[in-house]
């Protein structure tokens, strides 16, 4: 997580604090004991950095904060959907939870499963990391008694289907879909033409054991601790539809009762456990083993994301309204300004500075030179030499690799050039001298046959040399 959404994150929260009379006597104090509510188990990624988080802060050396970790949502009636309700009635005084879950009591926190919004890992890792996207929440939040601290990429939700892939909005017509990714998700496979059902894991298994289930929406680790390929589904959807976030979060009132050294220990841990979840990579790594065990793999490009999305207006239209426009706006931003600064095209190699000119006057070369590789036109004209002389209108064609004349007749003056001169950019090997320019001295009228013997004529004008 950026520094800048740490900064916010403790801005927000203190202020909140301080603006309602920071200390024990604004709310409940905090038992000796306090309560961390985790929906799964530390084998997955979200219960992993609630252990961790709970074991930084025990392990801080000023400012500790002791808190017991109870996975299975069981604080919230083993419902992660009630986490955050959990948090605001004293229930839970710390938590690690699902944003899409949570959304179900605070709709905000649905930004980044909007539909299709984010659909590439790249795009949901800039949203998370937007600061005014995480700002805006963590305001809304602590209206409602919660204090955000970090938040992570959690991945993508996947889909697992036993008989048809699905790679376009008409495949999911019809079937029968365990969805358990809340209303948002209802909503969305509902109104794709999916028939999307609320049931617990034993239902599904007895659902899909009679042929009464098509599939199932969820994340990756969780298809594989229940074993998918063993169990008939056979193809996997990575289509992008809803990410999540990680979110960590303090009760309110246990917030203002730390002290200032308490606070600062729970910000600090809580960022640095975000800062590098791998919980995204966990959901990808996830997915690939599903296919490496059998199971057939559909990955959307961006117009497959974007017929999906088109197809689930109706979803994204009333899920935004709850989010609110300015948010979802803000969110928009932060994936378009991601996607144009991974799509611009990589800077090339610096240009190398051409040879200093022959006569050593320090006339400045171009800055580019055209590529003749390809038998492209030379330029028309060449920046003037050292003493002002208008160089040739023309210069002598090499791609086609003719040989240039072996020696030219000495310059009027007598002066010697150099031995030799870099190759040209065909690779033709230059003449051994060249006649000086620079004086303004006339060239013989005659030339020495060329290197092929053939005696034919020079040219009425001699070739152009390069600028000096």
């Amino acid at each position: 997580m950026s520094d800048s959404i740490s900064r916010i994150a403790m801005a927000l929260a203190v202020g909140f604090a301080m603006a309602c009379g920071a200390g024990r006597a604004l709310g409940q104090a905090p038992s000796d004991e306090l309560r961390m509510s985790v929906a799964v188990a530390p084998a997955f990624p979200l219960g992993a950095a609630a252990k961790a988080w709970s074991e930084a802060m025990a392990a801080s050396a000023t400012g500790r904060v002791d808190a017991k970790l109870v996975p299975g949502a069981a604080l919230a009636q083993r419902d992660p959907a009630r986490e955050f309700l959990a948090l605001r009635e004293g229930q839970a005084d710390l938590a690690v939870g699902s944003a899409l879950a949570w959304s179900a009591q605070l709709p905000s926190l649905a930004v980044y499963a909007l539909p299709w919004i984010a659909p590439e890992p790249a795009d949901l890792a800039a949203l998370v990391a937007s600061p005014e996207v995480a700002g805006e929440l963590m305001k809304r939040a602590l209206e409602s008694g919660v204090v955000l601290l970090a938040f992570a990429p959690l991945g993508h939700r996947s889909l697992a289907t036993v008989d048809r892939a699905v790679r376009s909005p008409a495949d999911l017509a019809g079937l029968r879909i365990r969805a358990t990714g809340g209303p948002l998700v209802v909503e969305t496979l509902a109104v794709l033409g999916a028939r999307p059902e609320a049931m617990s894991f034993l239902q599904a298994q007895e659902a899909l054991a009679g042929g009464r289930l098509d599939g199932q929406d969820g994340m990756a680790t969780s298809f594989v601790a229940a074993r998918f390929p063993a169990t008939g589904y056979r193809h996997l959807a990575r289509w992008g539809a809803f990410g999540d976030a990680m979110v960590f979060a303090v009760r309110r009132p246990v917030w203002n009762a730390w002290s200032d050294a308490q606070r600062t220990t729970a910000l600090d841990t809580a960022r640095a456990i975000a800062g590098r979840s791998t919980a995204a990579a966990s959901e990808e790594a996830a997915e690939s083993a599903l296919v490496a065990q059998g199971m057939g793999e559909t990955r959307l490009t961006r117009a497959g994301h974007a017929a999906f999305a088109t197809a689930a207006t109706t979803a994204r239209a009333s899920r935004g309204d709850a989010i609110g426009a300015d948010l979802v706006a803000a969110a928009e931003r932060a994936v378009a300004q991601s996607r144009e600064a991974r799509d611009a095209p990589a800077a090339g190699p610096p240009v190398a500075a051409p040879p200093a000119t022959a006569t050593g006057a320090g006339a400045a070369p171009p800055a580019t030179l055209p590529a003749t590789a390809t038998r492209a036109a030379l330029p028309a004209t060449l920046p003037a030499t050292a003493t002002g002389a208008a160089p040739p209108a023309t210069l002598p064609a090499t791609a086609t690799g003719a040989a240039l004349p072996a020696t030219l007749p000495a310059t009027a003056t007598g002066a010697a050039l150099p031995a030799t001169l870099p190759a040209t950019a065909t690779g033709a090997a230059p003449p051994a001298t060249l006649p000086a320019t620079a004086t303004g001295a006339a060239l013989p009228a005659t030339l020495p046959a060329t290197a092929t013997g053939a005696g034919a004529a020079p040219p009425a004008t001699p070739p152009a040399t390069p600028a000096k």
